[in-house]
């Protein structure tokens, strides 16, 4: 008999430890985003109490940037709150965003009351909020992991770096000079030798996704071009080398 009253109060014990575990653990764990690229996109991941992670979103273009703030991240988004449907007791946990291809900003803001998680992300372009949706809301004590799988890329560069430069057909006193290094590029730009501005970027399938929100380029087997305001502009290649 003592046997067994014995084993019940450390059955009940080891539950009690448990639920204290359990509520500490809820009462520390602080919601955040991680991203994560298979397969050419990127997985835009909640991170779980349990060391685990759920997807969201993704993205199916490179990302430039991404971080817990930047410049345009503010205590309350762009667009307001209605999407709490004034549900005050929602607080603002933590923050995130990804800078993608042409410029865009896309924010996220954590929302969490108790176990319950409410993601909400706004995209931004320089003209200002162009789109916005709720990525996720439920008890995130409840809610499963999504397993990680090996990244595949699927940029089909080779893994030499080369150098190519281009003069722009419609005046010659124009030049490019494009650096490619296995998927990462960068793009000189020249006037009359003299350097004018640079970008960065990403090469896939033969097309650069570039940080800037102007234009995409193209490269073909002699030429680099892009397209603007219904009008193709090229830039002829005049020159290509392996950089070893």
């Amino acid at each position: 008999m003592k046997k067994i009253i014995f084993l019940l109060i450390s059955s009940i014990s080891i539950i009690a430890c448990n639920s204290k575990k359990n509520a500490e653990t809820y009462e520390n764990f602080v919601s955040s985003i991680s991203y994560v690229e298979n397969n050419g996109s990127n997985e835009v991941r909640l991170n779980l109490p349990n060391g685990g992670s759920k997807i969201i979103h993704k993205f199916d273009e490179h990302i430039f940037e991404s971080g817990k703030k930047c410049s345009y991240t503010t205590d309350t988004p762009f667009g307001g709150l209605n999407f709490l449907d004034g549900d005050t007791s929602f607080h603002l946990v933590n923050t995130s965003y990804a800078k993608t291809s042409r410029g865009r900003y896309n924010m996220i803001y954590i929302y969490q009351k108790n176990q319950n998680v409410l993601v909400y992300m706004e995209m931004l372009e320089i003209q200002g909020l162009v789109d916005s949706k709720i990525l996720f809301k439920g008890n995130i004590f409840q809610t499963k992991s999504d397993l990680l799988s090996e990244t595949e890329e699927t940029y089909k560069t080779e893994n030499e770096k080369k150098t190519m430069k281009f003069k722009f057909d419609e005046n010659p006193n124009e030049t490019i000079e494009l650096v490619i290094d296995g998927k990462d590029v960068s793009m000189e730009f020249y006037q009359n030798d003299e350097l004018v501005r640079m970008i960065k970027g990403t090469y896939s399938n033969n097309k650069f996704l570039m940080d800037d929100n102007e234009v995409e380029y193209v490269l073909n087997e002699n030429n680099l071009c892009y397209h603007l305001e219904g009008n193709d502009y090229c830039y002829s290649k005049i020159s290509e080398r392996t950089i070893n």
